[in-house]
């Protein structure tokens, strides 16, 4: 069973909550953003994060979410979980052309020297381009003030 798909919203909700009081109480910091494991939620999550109000930015929810900001998928970094690939970055990125933000979903505690090499390829890559790194609550501050 997943943590968020299938559990009822208040067992979620208790996740949530504990989790976010767990890293305040041990870093002074406030989580802003969400990313379920494997990607996996339902319609009780939507309804558990509304229990927790600082939760204010969601990675890969549910289609039928509209409360909080959404970072969608917009390219993959790994061909497979755990499997980074320049190549098939760079014919993607090159055929989409991306102009606003990109949201990559890596697996790094999966990967081996050659997906790390990948992976520093791909940077190299963006930041050659341009492109600057956020957290997720660094972004939806930069894009809430437009």
């Amino acid at each position: 069973m997943w943590e968020f798909r299938g559990p009822d919203a208040a067992t979620q909700a208790k996740h949530l909550k504990d989790s976010c009081d767990i890293f305040k109480k041990t870093t002074g910091l406030t989580f802003h953003a969400f990313g379920a494991g494997f990607n996996q939620t339902d319609d009780a999550t939507i309804a558990a994060m509304d229990a927790v109000p600082e939760l204010t930015i969601w990675m890969y929810p549910p289609k039928n979410e509209t409360k909080r900001k959404v970072l969608g998928r917009t390219l993959n970094i790994e061909v497979a979980t755990g499997k980074v690939s320049y190549d098939k970055f760079a014919k993607d990125y090159a055929a989409r052309k991306p102009t606003s933000m990109m949201l990559l979903q890596g697996h790094c505690g999966m990967w081996n020297d050659d997906s790390f090499k990948d992976f520093v390829k791909i940077a190299a890559l963006l930041k050659q381009d341009g492109w600057t790194t956020l957290t997720a609550s660094q972004y939806a501050e930069k894009t809430s003030k437009k």
